[in-house]
């Protein structure tokens, strides 16, 4: 099993010359090293940049992606978790995903530090030039709600680049 963090999508092992492996998206989790490594994204002044050919308007998507993520999470959240909320249809996922979803709804490790790494991210999210000044004061009211700050400067809207755009949801 490979997980290719968040700068490392469209990545392929070669086994041999009769096996590869390959993954065309890439799984980011709410750990705050995996958030800031994601933020990178299309940064070309990033210690992580590695001279990526992702254009500006698709870092945009990129990032309006997170942030619909996280008003998703800030439902969830306030619903009483993903547990509460229980788990989603599988439509064409296997059944083993539904126990793997079970499981993870039964882990109190799980449940007890989800919030947390919420409110981190968040933080960590509101930071960024294009997504803070554009992040719904709900989702920072759920993340202060599970511990994070109650505010964090945030990037002028009018330094943000990409203006007048609206977001895809």
């Amino acid at each position: 099993v490979y997980l290719f963090g968040g700068g490392a999508a469209h990545a392929v092992a070669c086994v041999s010359e009769a096996l590869s492996i390959s993954a065309y998206e890439s799984f980011v989790s709410l750990h705050p090293q995996h958030v800031e490594r994601l933020l990178c994204t299309g940064d070309p002044n990033s210690v992580f940049n590695v001279n990526t050919c992702m254009r500006w308007d698709e870092t945009e998507l990129v990032k309006e992606s997170i942030m619909n993520k996280l008003e998703d999470a800030a439902q969830q959240l306030t619903r009483g978790g993903p547990a509460a909320v229980g788990t989603p249809a599988l439509g064409t996922r296997p059944e083993r995903w539904r126990t793997l979803l079970e499981r993870i709804h039964m882990d109190s490790v799980v449940q007890r530090t989800l919030p947390s790494l919420y409110a981190q991210a968040v933080t960590l999210c509101m930071r960024d030039e294009f997504i803070g000044p554009r992040l719904a004061q709900a989702v920072v009211e759920v993340a202060h709600a599970c511990g994070g700050p109650s505010s964090c400067p945030r990037p002028p809207t009018s330094a943000v680049t990409g203006l007048g755009r609206k977001r895809v949801r």
